[in-house]
């Protein structure tokens, strides 16, 4: 609900975006550097947005394309997902 996110630079990477989602899978595409993965983080809580809120009804698996972040690589990212 109005959610902003401000880079340390003071850039604006997106300002007062309110959206739903409301099926089981939803994909997130964008050009590299966009912003997906904090948009993602944003909404898992990894991350506190600069201003607005996010509301979670169920569950959102997010799996990390960064190698650092990996938990467990045992384990198939369908499994990780909850799928």
């Amino acid at each position: 609900n109005n959610l902003s996110f401000q880079l340390d630079t003071g850039e604006w990477l997106f300002k007062n975006i309110t959206f739903n989602l409301s099926t089981r899978l939803t994909g997130l595409v964008g050009r590299n550097g966009a912003g997906k993965s904090l948009l993602l983080s944003l909404l898992v809580g990894q991350k506190q947005p600069t201003t607005g809120s996010v509301s979670r009804q169920g569950s959102i698996g997010f799996y990390s394309q960064l190698p650092s972040t990996l938990l467990d690589t045992n384990i198939t990212i369908a499994d990780f997902l909850g799928l």
